[in-house]
């Protein structure tokens, strides 16, 4: 059998879910822009730091459309798809998973202990620490760990888990996530405490200001994919992608709306 021939257990696209319709269609209105998500970082912290902590991200899986049921099931019905160059385009990049025991883990728990501890309300340089190279490295393994998950955990939204014992291996995730010296720069908060994620009002302003300074734009012809969630959404979402002409042309309008579909369709026929 030829490579060629052989069945890819990856995607040519990059989906994004969500768990509303109008979620979805404000990615067409408003791009994609970081959000802070709460992230399990027991497996990673030494034992007296926080275990929790908000990473500004957007997420994507690299999973074929006959194989999403189950992520459905944690993040929603609705989708975009976009094409797999434009993230590569854009810095988005797959993360790694560790297993909390593993020795590639147990040195990243040590690394993050002794270089960049996690304060309880903000993630700090060493102030006793006068070696400004010593000060760049240990940022950049920090940014580096906002790029790993555990194999397996608890999903958050909005401040508490709704799923327990997720596999996140088998969501074979991409991520975006700003700079750390970028945030730092517009005095927002790297790495939230759980404390501060939970404060609406803190998380919100924050949340507003990654939307004004890091969208993620794609154009239609970036778009492969744009899954609503039933049959009757589909012409529905076609009316709201043709509300956008100061965004798109008609050229565009009519290539958005040839590839709406439905998750019932999907999870029946592929």
């Amino acid at each position: 059998m030829s490579v060629q021939s052989r069945q890819s257990i990856s995607a040519n696209s990059l989906f994004h879910f969500t768990d509303s319709f109008e979620n979805l269609q404000g990615i067409f209105s408003n791009d994609f822009y970081p959000r802070y998500c709460m992230e399990d970082q027991s497996y990673l912290v030494p034992d007296h730091l926080p275990k929790y902590a908000a990473i500004p991200m957007v997420c994507f899986c690299d999973v074929p459309l006959s194989h999403v049921n189950y992520h459905t099931e944690t993040y929603g019905y609705y989708c975009i798809g976009l094409a797999k160059e434009w993230g590569k385009d854009n810095g988005i990049n797959p993360i790694m998973y560790s297993l909390p025991n593993s020795y590639s883990t147990l040195l990243l728990k040590q690394s993050f202990g002794d270089l960049y501890p996690l304060n309880p309300e903000l993630v700090l340089y060493k102030t006793h620490q006068p070696d400004l190279a010593a000060q760049n490295v240990t940022t950049m393994l920090y940014s580096f760990f906002t790029f790993l998950k555990p194999y397996e955990g608890e999903v958050w939204k909005d401040g508490a888990p709704i799923k327990r014992r997720v596999r996140f291996y088998d969501e074979r995730e991409w991520r975006y996530v700003p700079a750390l010296n970028r945030l730092n720069d517009l005095g927002l908060i790297p790495i939230m405490s759980q404390n501060q994620y939970n404060d609406s009002s803190i998380r919100n302003q924050c949340n507003e200001t990654l939307q004004q300074s890091f969208r993620l734009e794609f154009t239609a012809q970036d778009v492969k994919y744009i899954i609503v969630r039933e049959e009757d959404e589909v012409l529905k979402m076609a009316e709201k992608i043709e509300s956008l002409k100061h965004r798109y042309s008609d050229g565009e309008i009519k290539l958005l709306t040839t590839r709406i579909m439905s998750m019932h369709q999907i999870l029946e026929d592929f």
